[in-house]
């Protein structure tokens, strides 16, 4: 399993909290260590901790008064509660808190392991996810940056014709901006004359996959004309397809 970057660790009792340290630092790069709320929330705000594990009666603050502190700095932090059987009192505010989960004291190290590799697992899967996003997002741009920066006109749409993608270049043919064309059908957009209609290269490259170079006439909404030479092709492990035009 791989470790998270941080925990914070609040207990008063320094023999509990000694035994426990040395078990949580095989979960965590980083463990900071904190005698009781009030310690815990200031480190909490200095380093912001992935994952919270703390005792409920301590002194100065308590563990439910310090993360309902935190919860409102961040709601998202996932909390255990080490607890002892006679913490009962605080049981209501706890779960209104919302916590993620509880060990009794004293603690049984296996039960202890288990929660906590699945609230880890649970945050390692979020952060994949989140550079998943980025990392499609910087693709999406970079893909956007060089379906603009080409003069040809470009267009990527889907099997039932609408319009997912296109660039700068076949916009100003068309004379539209990209908002009025996106999610709009192909071929009310591009009025093809000549040789083919839209409707029948459209057909094509679903039969065959692809299409090479042929002359087309588009129209623009000002009934402008422009020539030049289509092809397209099935973009692969989609059901996309992707259109060139050559401007003549």
């Amino acid at each position: 399993m791989k470790k998270i970057d941080s925990i914070l660790y609040v207990e008063d009792e320094l023999n509990v909290q000694n035994e426990c340290s040395e078990f949580l630092e095989m979960f965590c790069t980083t463990l900071y260590l904190a005698k009781d709320g009030e310690e815990g929330l200031k480190l909490y705000k200095q380093f912001n901790p992935e994952l919270i594990v703390s005792d409920i009666k301590m002194p100065n603050m308590d563990g439910i008064e310090m993360i309902k502190k935190i919860k409102e700095l961040n709601s998202k932090t996932p909390v255990i509660f080490t607890t002892a059987f006679n913490d009962t009192n605080y049981l209501h505010d706890s779960i209104k808190l919302q916590v993620d989960g509880y060990i009794l004291k004293p603690i049984d190290l296996e039960q202890f392991e288990e929660l906590l590799i699945k609230i880890i697992y649970q945050l390692n899967l979020e952060k994949e996810q989140v550079k998943l996003k980025k990392k499609l997002d910087k693709n999406h741009d970079n893909l956007q940056a060089i379906f603009d920066f080409i003069d040809y006109g470009r267009i990527i749409i889907n099997y039932s014709s609408k319009i997912l993608k296109i660039n700068d270049s076949l916009c100003e043919t068309l004379n539209l901006n990209k908002k009025e064309i996106i999610g709009q059908k192909c071929f009310d957009i591009l009025s093809l004359k000549e040789f083919q209609s839209g409707n029948d290269i459209f057909d094509e490259i679903i039969e065959k996959r692809s299409i090479k170079k042929r002359k087309v006439t588009l129209y623009n909404s000002k009934k402008e004309r422009k020539d030049a030479l289509v092809e397209g092709f099935v973009l692969p492990n989609t059901d996309e397809i992707f259109l060139s035009f050559e401007w003549l």
